[in-house]
């Protein structure tokens, strides 16, 4: 059996016995983030050791009561759509509860998430151990997060790693940011609104378009600039006016339309090297992207 400490979804599955997933990114196989979308009844959690910093925003417009009991005191509120609950890795909560069935984006960090963030706060350590245990979170930006990684599983796209990797340092950055104790969460963030310079984005243009069919992350990308991630994919964006994630997906379509237009190749191989994980995935990102599918597409070029 998987270790609890280190496979949220066992974490997961121990926590929540009760409620039904919905949707989850385990088929993605993700690093940097763990997503499930899950149903829960009325329920009570028995006492727990939070394994990784937890994320729970309210997908359901059904109001509904969540307590939590920590420190001997309970924390009760109502919920709304888009309103989240956080609850720090390490953490010992003696209960939780609901009154009502509730649809819950659980979304679970990794540590290595806020030691990456290390540079972005002027080289302080960042620990995920300093976020508070704070219900009832309105943070707009928190819930687009959500909702972009909620899209992202539903259906695949050519950047979808990029984009992941992206919002997970995007969401550190903000859980850090916000709703850390002075101590934890050192510095203030480090802004970067300038662009590349035209030698680190010739690089990195050069490096995406070469590798178009490896699974390339946002990391591999930064390293090429010689730039933190946090720093690498805002200094992309103002540069090319879209996000990293964006950029290689269109450069996948671009690779994606060459092979149905002038070859034989199958879709399954086309998938494959436009890095989606299957030929139905790939059939559904490009119907949503132009409108007609890759058969379709590939009789019109013909």
């Amino acid at each position: 059996m998987a270790n609890p400490l280190s496979d949220p979804f066992e974490h997961s599955r121990r926590k929540y016995p009760k409620s039904d997933v919905l949707i989850t990114s385990m088929v993605r196989q993700w690093q940097d983030v763990a997503a499930e979308l899950r149903r829960h009844p009325p329920v009570q959690i028995p006492p727990m050791i939070q394994a990784q910093t937890e994320l729970c925003i309210a997908m359901c417009a059904t109001p509904t009561t969540i307590s939590r009991k920590f420190g001997g005191e309970y924390q009760n509120s109502r919920s709304e759509p888009g309103m989240a609950w956080l609850t720090p890795e390490k953490l010992f909560v003696e209960e939780s509860r609901s009154d009502g069935p509730i649809e819950f984006l659980h979304l679970q960090l990794p540590s290595t998430r806020f030691e990456r963030l290390a540079e972005v706060f002027g080289g302080a350590p960042i620990l995920a151990s300093a976020l508070g245990y704070i219900p009832g979170i309105r943070d707009p930006l928190i819930h687009q997060i959500g909702v972009q990684i909620l899209g992202e599983i539903k259906l695949q796209t050519a950047g979808g790693r990029v984009l992941i990797e992206s919002l997970s340092l995007s969401l550190t950055a903000r859980l850090v940011q916000a709703y850390a104790t002075t101590e934890g969460k050192g510095p203030n963030l480090v802004v970067t609104p300038h662009g590349l310079d035209d030698v680190r984005l010739a690089r990195v243009l050069d490096y995406m378009s070469t590798n178009l069919e490896e699974d390339i992350g946002i990391e591999d990308m930064a390293s090429i600039a010689c730039l933190s991630a946090f720093h690498f994919a805002r200094m992309f964006r103002v540069s090319m006016g879209v996000p990293p994630h964006r950029y290689l997906s269109s450069l996948r379509f671009d690779r994606a339309r060459t092979l149905l237009a002038q070859t034989n190749t199958s879709l399954a191989e086309i998938a494959l090297a436009t890095c989606f994980s299957s030929q139905g995935n790939f059939t559904r990102a490009f119907r949503a992207a132009t409108g007609i599918t890759p058969g379709q597409y590939r009789r019109m070029a013909r």
